[in-house]
């Protein structure tokens, strides 16, 4: 494959390794969809119920780190920050996320990158459309001020408008820091998350670009030479990454439909620390100018080829969801056992109240967010069932 050639010019028995990698990471694979990824799960005790024995941290990478993985499979810096990349896939530091997510990789080489024609709301779109078909109706802009309980189960929303919405289960798609102290009272779970390590949170600029880039795809990563100095300012000194891995994603290169005729629009993103630690409101100019400069600095001429320019700061991101801090991910993907820590998608504190997000399990990212509303789904469906 391209892949193993590419790595092994940059580093003798590299591609070897990185087929043997592919390899673990299908074995992983094939463990985790069934067991973890496409059901509820409370704990380990119950994965290993399910699969009939008990699970080696071993069979799953859960015994070391990402960053101790790469490490032990290459010696070019290059390429374990190849590696590395994975862990904020989840919002996580390589350096204490478990090296079960090196599954990602061969997710990627076995099913493809994918891309929605017309853009990403596209899913939206599509999903919306299929409620309606169903004969469900839809409220955008409806902010819900709690979900009504009564003896201890989920009975149905009251809006912001003081409109309630009588339910026979509740699917909350919000962080689940706002579920349980927000929307309901449910201390005891609100506490158990306050106490997780929260995920890191991201810089976006949104740009409409004259002209196409010569050399330029749709995925595009440029990684800084300091890679664990970027870490460091997200997760343990918390401050805007001096020289971030910046990714921009550029879908006109598959999707002409994503901007005018010769033209390009750009998602900018960089890893960023959440909103709090870091007053975004105060640094969000400031640290635009300075994306644009490192993008200018690598020869594409942002700055005079802009038409518009829309930022996302981590402080417009918690406006904007109400995921505390702008954390992308909810908590982060840190220890051996931060699978099992993700808040469960049937809620232990209510009856009929479900999960459906990527601050819940399976995790952040369009493809776990989609996999947790069907868990839901699935629920929901079994619980009505039994209740007849």
């Amino acid at each position: 494959m391209a892949a193993v050639a590419a790595f092994e010019a940059l580093e003798h028995g590299a591609g070897q390794a990185w087929h043997r990698l592919l390899a673990q990471g299908k074995r992983t694979w094939d463990l985790s969809l069934p067991l973890f990824l496409s059901a509820a799960i409370s704990g380990p005790i119950e994965l290993a119920r399910r699969s009939g024995r008990p699970i080696d941290p071993r069979d799953i990478l859960a015994h070391t780190t990402l960053e101790r993985y790469g490490a032990r499979h290459f010696r070019d810096p290059r390429l374990r920050q190849l590696l590395d990349r994975y862990a904020t896939y989840s919002g996580s530091d390589p350096a204490r996320a478990p090296a079960t997510l090196s599954v990602i990789p061969y997710t990627e080489s076995a099913y493809g990158a994918w891309h929605p024609m017309g853009g990403m709301h596209r899913i939206a779109q599509v999903l919306s459309d299929v409620i309606r078909e169903q004969g469900g109706e839809v409220r955008c802009s409806t902010p819900v001020a709690r979900i009504v309980t009564e003896h201890g189960r989920a009975v149905g929303v009251e809006t912001a408008a003081g409109e309630v919405f009588p339910a026979d289960a509740v699917i909350a798609n919000c962080d689940a820091a706002d579920l349980y102290d927000g929307l309901v009272s449910a201390p005891k779970q609100a506490a158990q998350i306050a106490a997780a390590p929260a995920s890191l949170s991201g810089f976006v600029l949104m740009l409409g670009v004259a002209g196409r880039t010569p050399g330029l795809v749709h995925h595009n990563i440029w990684f800084p030479r300091d890679y664990r100095a970027e870490f460091a300012d997200i997760f343990d000194d918390p401050q805007p990454p001096n020289t971030p891995t910046i990714y921009l994603c550029n879908p006109a290169a598959t999707d002409p439909a994503c901007a005018p005729d010769g033209d390009e629009s750009w998602f900018v993103l960089v890893n960023a620390p959440r909103h709090g630690p870091v007053d975004w409101d105060a640094e969000g100019e400031r640290y635009q100018e300075r994306i644009l400069d490192r993008l200018d600095a690598l020869g594409l001429h942002a700055r005079e080829r802009a038409r518009t320019i829309i930022r996302r700061t981590p402080a417009d991101l918690e406006r904007l969801t109400g995921a505390p801090g702008g954390a992308i991910y909810g908590t982060a993907s840190m220890g051996p056992r931060a699978a099992f820590l993700r808040p469960r998608n049937a809620s232990p504190a209510f009856e009929r109240l479900y999960l459906a997000s990527g601050s819940a399990h399976p995790g952040g990212g369009l493809p776990l967010v989609l996999l947790s509303g069907k868990i839901a789904a699935d629920l929901v469906s079994r619980d009505l069932q039994l209740a007849g």
